[in-house]
């Protein structure tokens, strides 16, 4: 009798992680919500007798400037974003500086997971006219069509740290941000943490997923 205890109870304590596994594939992914950064106002309408507040997000402007690497051809935002789940990538440091090489090395992990997902793209924003980082991130692992290596003069770098609400001083070279088809901003990410890389790839997941169902959004 002891003996059948036994086995029952060992079935039971190998069932449970599988049940535990069976359940968050269920239900815990769909539970897991993404959050839109950037609010810029905050407006509220009494409904009855309760007040109803709604938020207005920035997005990305149509107009942020940009210069394309190598041939310097103009980067339109509000075309070649269109439509896109973009990982941007604001780089002001030196090509070879270690934080720039660990980045690029996060972008490659994104590229090798979504290799065959059309709809991501990644931009590297560079301070300088790209050619040397072009370099870097090819030695990274870079696949022509998947990146978009472009650079800003320093006014037009300025501009795009405010369009990002760049303020970090600490750490100015490695920020990562994921941007939604209408370019409102759904992740910040610290890109020479291993930590956050995984976070992104896990939020890149849930936008990929959220967009495939638009009911829930």
């Amino acid at each position: 009798m002891g003996g059948i205890r036994k086995v029952l109870l060992l079935g039971v304590l190998l069932l449970l992680p599988v049940l535990a596994f069976l359940f968050l594939q269920t239900f815990g992914r769909n539970a897991y919500k993404l959050r839109t950064y950037l609010p810029e106002r905050i407006d509220s309408a009494r409904v009855g007798a309760k007040f109803i507040r709604d938020t207005t997000f920035h997005r990305v402007a149509d107009e942020a400037p940009l210069l394309a690497a190598p041939g310097a051809q103009p980067f339109r935002v509000g075309t070649d974003l269109k439509g896109r789940v973009v990982v941007l990538a604001l780089l002001t440091g030196a090509p070879d500086a270690p934080d720039t090489r660990r980045v690029l090395s996060q972008l490659a992990r994104v590229q090798t997971r979504y290799a065959k997902e059309a709809q991501l793209k990644l931009l590297v924003i560079a301070a300088d006219s790209g050619a040397a980082l072009a370099d870097q991130a090819e030695q990274a692992g870079a696949i022509g069509g998947k990146w978009t290596f472009a650079y800003a003069r320093s006014a037009a770098l300025a501009q795009w740290r405010r369009e990002l609400r760049e303020t970090q001083t600490r750490r100015p070279n490695g920020r990562l941000w994921l941007l939604d088809p209408d370019r409102y901003v759904r992740g910040i990410y610290d890109g020479t943490d291993p930590r956050d890389g995984e976070r992104l790839l896990t939020e890149i997941d849930v936008l990929l997923r959220v967009l495939r169902q638009p009911a829930r959004r």
